[in-house]
């Protein structure tokens, strides 16, 4: 009875072996080599601008949910200008110019009305 049972065991492991293997590929042909080298790409960076704020000598730019000002470093571009519809970031000799999509212009000027005293 031992005996069955050795056997038994063995010929299920044999049957498994086989039923992983492919017999219409040799082992020494199971799976070709790469030899093409792959060529990183350049990692893109998107930028969205949601809007410019300036005011007198401020000025700030909303990008990617961030409140930047002149010289702030953003995923290693520096903000290299601010101007009421487009900003400028440079990163070494790569510059990169964002335009609001619906530049508009809001103003706060003093009043110069007088106010009635009490």
């Amino acid at each position: 009875m031992f005996k069955f049972c050795i056997a038994l065991a063995a010929s299920f492991c044999f049957s498994v072996s086989l039923a992983q293997a492919n017999p219409m590929r040799p082992d020494n042909m199971a799976a070709p080599k790469s030899t093409a080298t792959t060529t990183a790409k350049p990692k893109v960076t998107y930028f969205s601008l949601s809007d410019i704020s300036i005011i007198g000598d401020l000025r700030y730019a909303y990008i990617n949910k961030q409140q930047l000002t002149l010289n702030d470093l953003i995923n290693g571009y520096r903000v290299a200008q601010i101007e009421a519809d487009y900003v400028l970031l440079i990163k070494g000799n790569s510059e990169r110019t964002l335009y609001l999509k619906s530049p508009g212009s809001f103003k706060i000027v003093p009043s110069t009305e007088d106010y009635p005293s009490e």
